[in-house]
C-alpha cells in the first residue's frame, strides 16, 4: 500500500524527518534556493519525485557535485540535460547524507554504495528509487491521448481486451509505465521488447508483469497533475 501525505508548500529552511511508514514533502534550502520534492515508501523501497532544478543551480554546482561529477557536468551542453544531471546528484546526496557515486553499467545506473537505484524523468518531473536489497524499476510518464495512435507498438492484444474500470487513455500510460519499470528490473535486458512484457491490471494502484517466466510485482500512483509513477519488483 501507498501512503502519501502532503503539506501546503512554505519556504521554511528546514527538512522533514521520515521514518519508514510515512511519505510527505520535504524542503530543503540549497545555495540559497528553496527546493522540495516527495517522498514516497513502496515495500522496501524509498522513491524521491521532484521538479528539475532551474539553470539558477548551473553555475553553483561546486558545491553540490563531487569532482568526478563536476567533471561530467562541464562536458554537458544541452540545458535539459544539465538540469536532470543536477537535480538527480541533489536527490542522491539528499537520500545518502554522504557521497555516493553514480554510474552506468550496461546501461543501467549503478551506485558505488551497493544500493540499486532506477531513474526516470518526463518532461520537468524526476523520480529515483532507492532498494537497499532488491534490483527495482521506476517509470514516470504523462497521461496524453497521443499514446493511442502507438498502442500497437508496446501492447499485446490480450491487453488491449482487457476489461477495465477506468478512461483508456489513462490505462493505457501504465501499460506503457509498467513495461518501462519491469524492463528496468531486469538483469539482462537484450533482446527484450516491450511486446515481450505482459502486464496485468489489477485495479488502478496494482498490477502483475511477467518475462522470461518470471513474475513482477507493480505498483500505480496517479500525480495531480496527471503523471503516472509505476514501480516494478520481482516476486519472491
Amino acid at each position: 500500500m501507498v501512503k502519501h501525505f502532503s503539506k501546503n508548500r512554505r519556504k521554511y529552511n528546514f527538512k522533514l524527518h521520515i521514518t519508514n511508514k510515512d511519505s510527505k514533502f520535504v524542503f530543503k534550502k540549497i545555495n540559497n534556493k528553496m527546493i522540495d520534492y516527495k517522498i514516497y515508501n513502496i515495500n522496501n523501497s524509498v522513491i524521491l519525485h521532484s521538479k528539475l532544478v532551474t539553470d539558477f543551480f548551473f553555475n553553483k554546482n561546486e558545491n553540490i557535485l563531487n569532482k568526478i561529477d563536476y567533471d561530467l557536468f562541464k562536458q554537458i551542453k544541452n540545458q535539459r540535460r544539465k538540469q536532470e544531471f543536477l537535480t538527480t546528484r541533489i536527490l542522491i546526496n539528499e537520500y545518502f547524507k554522504k557521497q555516493v557515486y553514480l554510474f552506468y553499467l550496461n546501461r543501467k545506473p549503478k551506485l558505488s554504495s551497493n544500493s540499486f537505484i532506477s531513474i526516470s524523468h518526463k518532461n520537468q518531473e524526476l523520480i529515483i528509487c532507492f532498494n537497499v536489497t532488491e534490483e527495482i524499476g521506476i517509470d514516470i510518464e504523462k497521461i496524453d491521448a497521443k499514446i493511442m495512435k502507438i498502442k500497437s507498438k508496446f501492447c499485446l492484444e490480450i491487453e488491449l481486451n482487457q476489461i477495465i474500470n477506468f478512461e483508456k487513455t489513462e490505462y493505457l500510460t501504465m501499460l506503457w509505465s509498467a513495461k518501462e519499470a519491469t524492463y528496468k528490473c531486469l538483469e539482462n535486458q537484450n533482446d527484450i521488447f516491450l511486446t515481450d512484457i505482459y502486464v496485468k491490471i489489477i485495479n488502478s494502484k496494482e498490477g502483475i508483469s511477467i518475462v522470461n517466466k518470471k513474475n513482477y510485482k507493480l505498483n500505480f500512483m496517479k500525480t495531480k497533475d496527471n503523471y503516472i509513477i509505476c514501480h516494478a519488483q520481482k516476486e519472491n
